[in-house]
């Protein structure tokens, strides 16, 4: 099983009638993001699968608000209705940020784009990118699967704060954390 990373790739945004920032998702809108997403990595990420993460692009660096998994191909389930509410609502919490998007990509042995990943793989892959996800932005607009990410607290490992006991620094040594 093998991945690659590509973006981040900046999405159009405009304002709406009462000054909302919104994102531009019509057709012809991501018909050039793709194609422009084409010309910037020379492959046709619209019809590869894997993983994807909509973050943005401030002065203090790049933050996620989303991470969603495809199956299928990309285009079916990146800009979806849903997605387009949830990307919206994520950018009017900021001031000044541009949006961006993540894919990481299934590739077959020989390298070439995977048109389909079994469910258990993307799943496992979404669960691992929610938790790094969820550690930069505790504001992470994943509902689904991010229970433990928000309440399960392990010193040293997940959600813990202050100063940690001998064993619980050992096991963080021991796990290279």
């Amino acid at each position: 099983m093998k991945y690659r990373v590509f973006g981040p790739f900046e999405l159009a945004r405009s304002k709406d009638a009462k000054g909302n920032k919104i994102l531009e998702l019509d057709k012809e809108t991501q018909s050039s993001f793709w194609e422009r997403v084409k010309d910037e990595t020379g492959f046709d990420l619209n019809e590869a699968c894997g993983c994807y993460i909509f973050a943005h692009r401030a002065s203090k660096g790049l933050k996620p608000w989303y991470v969603g998994q495809s199956k299928g191909p990309f285009a079916g389930e990146v800009f979806t209705a849903d997605k387009f509410q949830k990307y919206t609502s994520a950018l009017n919490k900021l001031k000044k940020a541009t949006p961006v998007m993540f894919f990481i990509a299934s590739f077959t042995p020989s390298d070439k784009l995977r048109k389909t990943i079994p469910e258990k793989e993307a799943g496992f892959i979404e669960d691992i990118l929610i938790g790094y996800a969820i550690r930069q932005n505790d504001e992470l607009i994943n509902i689904q699967k991010t229970k433990f990410y928000r309440e399960l607290c392990i010193p040293g490992i997940l959600n813990s704060s202050g100063r940690l006991d001998a064993p619980a620094r050992e096991l963080v040594r021991t796990l290279g954390l």
